[in-house]
């Protein structure tokens, strides 16, 4: 078993702040992260006319699209995988140079045109499926997969902000396999490995992302992550992860995966086990074995 890839969603946590930006990447890196993901958007394009108090909030935390070479740079330099999620069209064709992948949020799985776009880029793509119903998990497919989509994870995620463990239904990410399946057979494809599973915290909670790994097996967690101030615009919503609690998390899964162990390895150390010969014989009941007796 694999560590999983791990993606430090840093949302708006910015606060517009290039010192900010680059502590967040620096903190992430630390903690264990693999990647950071920063949202492309503009309130004019996000909210229609009528949600004007929405628009008022989210003008405050959008990310100044100068930055985006800015990450890039500052994510070279340390090594970390950047990713973003674009809100518009226009944001693909912005960040396409820059970025290692491509995120779909649960709000925009149903703009296909979107996803098309995204999935022409070749760039891996991510799709998170909150609040989705299994034909629209399906149509997002094709559609990505028609479009020439890189490789392909799909995000369980409970999109409440924050989420409780109770409510997140970890099981689902069988039912998402399933979808997969039938998805590959009528998209008449082999590539199943292209297809991987996800699991999209608003939990803060620990025991949620080791059952996602451990007993759900996703290989791609994505976490929202703040600094230790906890004075990013999005860490008063409950669902954001600090630096100490990623690094504790993250080691933890390490721990965790070294004890579930490999098949191959455990195989070949049974095999090489003196104690084997001294277990009951089956034909009497008395140790040691009967083709070690003196």
């Amino acid at each position: 078993m694999k560590k999983p890839y791990f993606i430090a969603e840093i949302g708006s946590n910015h606060n517009g702040d290039p010192d900010r930006i680059r502590a967040l990447i620096v903190e992430a890196k630390h903690a264990g992260f693999d990647a950071v993901k920063f949202q492309l958007f503009t309130a004019e394009t996000l909210y229609h006319p009528s949600c004007g108090k929405e628009k008022e909030v989210v003008k405050s935390r959008e990310l100044n699209p100068l930055l985006v070479y800015t990450i890039d740079v500052l994510c070279r330099e340390h090594s970390i995988d950047f990713i973003c999620t674009p809100f518009s069209l226009e944001a693909v064709d912005l960040i396409q140079p820059f970025v290692k992948g491509i995120k779909i949020s649960s709000f925009d799985l149903l703009r296909l045109d979107l996803i098309a776009k995204a999935a022409r880029t070749k760039l891996p793509l991510y799709i998170s499926t909150g609040m989705a119903e299994e034909k629209e998990i399906l149509d997002a497919l094709v559609i990505a997969r028609s479009n020439g989509a890189g490789n392909i994870t799909l995000f369980h995620c409970n999109s409440n902000y924050p989420a409780q463990p109770e409510n997140c239904h970890l099981k689902m990410i069988y039912e998402l396999r399933d979808i997969v399946q039938i998805q590959n057979l009528n998209f008449n494809t082999k590539k199943v490995e292209r297809i991987r599973l996800g699991w999209s915290d608003h939990t803060v909670d620990v025991l949620t992302i080791l059952t996602s790994i451990l007993y759900a097996r996703v290989g791609v967690v994505e976490m929202h992550f703040d600094l230790r101030d906890r004075c990013g615009a999005e860490y008063s919503h409950g669902h954001c992860w600090t630096p100490a609690k990623s690094l504790w998390t993250i080691e933890r899964v390490k721990e965790a995966i070294k004890i579930m162990g490999d098949k191959d390895v455990y195989n070949l150390q049974l095999e090489n086990d003196p104690n084997r010969d001294w277990r009951a014989d089956p034909k009497d009941g008395l140790r040691p074995m009967r083709s070690v007796r003196s």
